[in-house]
């Protein structure tokens, strides 16, 4: 299995970041994505997996929840880090947020737009975290169109129509725990109309952990099996099956950067 976004800087997994790594084969965890949101975060992600490159890949950029706070030195200073971190395959997570009314829509966009701009200098594929925005998304995902190298929606939580638009735009879709959360039609009914060549795992760990785990403890990679046994039921196929399909998915996705 591959975790394809996970905080392995959180301070709820930090003090664990060596023990995660070294047991995550024994787990069944072939990779993990490792994710910066803001640009400590991202120094953080680039070093933790520089520390174990046969095991971690990262994405690196600027959450929106950041958007307000960075500065130009600081995306000087995210291409500089990108360009160099041989385990970067990504920039992400970035995107919209409009769950809260700050940052606001037109600094979110800015902050998006650039990283757009930043990702196809660095010729890269984008990791996408989108909440109550999917519309603005898409409108902005189609101005630039012709400089997008694919990616991730990562915890996807829209429309299967609006799926169907990113997959179109070049991008898989990737969910989490939610998936696992009761009678989460909606997820089942989404993840039956996409591509199953497009279909990707996560944990957004230590984020949503899935059942039974939920209210228990903290989610760690090696609960996304959790994820790729729900999703297996939803698609009546075996969790071998959905194992196999989400990996090659993934080598698929970023195969230029692999």
């Amino acid at each position: 299995m591959i975790d394809t976004h996970a905080h392995l800087g959180d301070e709820r997994l930090l003090n664990r970041f060596d023990e995660i790594v070294e047991s995550m084969r024994a787990d069944g965890l072939e990779a993990i994505v490792n994710m910066g949101a803001d640009l400590p975060s991202s120094r953080l992600a680039a070093e933790q997996s520089l520390a174990y490159p046969d095991r971690l890949y990262c994405g690196l950029g600027v959450h929106p929840e950041g958007a307000a706070r960075t500065t130009d030195e600081d995306y000087a200073e995210l291409e500089e880090l990108i360009r160099r971190t041989k385990t970067c395959i990504a920039v992400g997570e970035i995107g919209l947020d409009y769950h809260y009314p700050e940052p606001r829509k037109a600094v979110q966009i800015e902050c998006f737009e650039r990283q757009i701009e930043l990702a196809h200098a660095c010729r890269k594929p984008l990791i996408l975290h989108v909440r109550e925005a999917y519309g603005d998304c898409i409108e902005i995902l189609r101005k630039y169109k012709s400089r997008l190298l694919g990616g991730i929606v990562h915890c996807y939580s829209g429309s299967a129509e609006s799926a169907k638009i990113f997959v179109d735009l070049g991008f898989s879709i990737a969910f989490g725990g939610a998936i696992t959360f009761k009678n989460n039609t909606h997820a089942r009914d989404v993840i039956r109309s996409i591509p199953r060549d497009r279909l990707l795992i996560e944990t957004d760990c230590p984020y949503l952990t899935p059942v039974p785990f939920r209210g228990k403890r903290d989610n760690e990679p090696k609960l996304v099996r959790c994820v790729a046994e729900k999703m297996a039921e939803f698609l009546e196929v075996s969790f071998e099956e959905i194992d196999r399909l989400t990996t090659e998915n993934f080598v698929r996705t970023f195969e230029a950067e692999r």
